[in-house]
Formats: C-alpha cells, structure tokens, sequence
C-alpha cells in the first residue's frame, strides 16, 4: 500500500535482493483521477479486516481482534473465525514463501475483497535458476559437445 512507507521499502528491499525476476504490486491511490479507489481495501475502519500480512512461517491471521485466519480447506483458501466450530490457530496456513510449488502463492495473489482479505508482503521467494544461468550451462554443454571446437581450425581446413 502506497500509505505504509516503511512495508513498502521493506517489499522493495526483499524484491532488490531477490536473484532472478521480482514483481511487486502497489496499490496507490491518485488523488487527481481516482482519489479513494482501495478504501475499501486501506480506509481506517476496514484495514485490519480487508488485509493479512504474509510472513513466512507465521500464521496468516487478520482481523482487528486477530480472531480471523486463512485456512486451507482441501484445495481451496477459506477464511475461518478462530474460536468458532472448533477452529484454533493450529488450524491456520502458516506463510511458506519459499515452497517451490506455486499452487498456494497464486491462491494468495488472487485473493480479492469482499470474501478475502488482500495478502500483503512477499508472497513467493523461490530460490531457481535464472535465465542467465540456464544460459551459461546451455552454452557450456554446446561448446563440450560441439564438432567445432576452435573458428581457426575450420577457417583453415574448411570443416569443423
């Protein structure tokens, strides 16, 4: 959110240090064409209900009286009332950044107003190969396997 500066440059730092791609979504509001367009996302009354923190290895827990939770119900993200039908923390999806598995990171992506919360902070941060890297080895193996091993050598005898 563009109103939480210091969240922000912390997103911005963990997106700085990532290797490979990063993106980052920030929700700002223009006061000129659409002034007030994630209140009901960000509004003072609604925030601590319409938001949940993404830190890895903690509950995903929300609401003003931290009594809420997303929890993962077969294959789906439900939100739950901890405390109610039986519902404990220990029945909350703790935050994996790190599972390489994309299925919950997306699910939390999409999560939308007004039957989920919107999920704040890293989301995915996936230790993989990058393109530069898949690069360097594609090259590497085409320079041990090819035929032609030197532009002189074949410049020379007119074969590789």
């Amino acid at each position: 959110m563009d109103i939480n500066p210091k969240e922000l440059s912390e997103i911005f730092w963990e997106s700085y240090k990532h290797d490979g791609i990063a993106v980052t979504e920030v929700l700002q509001n223009c006061m000129i064409f659409s002034n007030g367009v994630h209140e009901n996302i960000t509004g003072k009354d609604v925030r601590d209900d319409m938001q949940v923190k993404c830190v890895h290895g903690q509950p995903l827990i929300f609401g003003k009286n931290r009594d809420k939770g997303i929890r993962l119900n077969g294959n789906q993200l439900e939100v739950v009332k901890i405390g109610e039908n039986g519902i404990t923390e220990k029945d909350i999806l703790v935050h994996d950044k790190t599972t390489e598995d994309t299925g919950i990171h997306m699910m939390l992506a999409h999560m939308m107003p007004p039957h989920f919360p919107v999920a704040i902070g890293v989301i995915r941060d996936v230790k993989a190969p990058t393109f530069n890297d898949s690069l360097d080895q594609v090259i590497e193996n085409e320079k041990a396997n090819s035929k032609i091993k030197c532009m002189q050598i074949m410049a020379s005898t007119g074969r590789p």
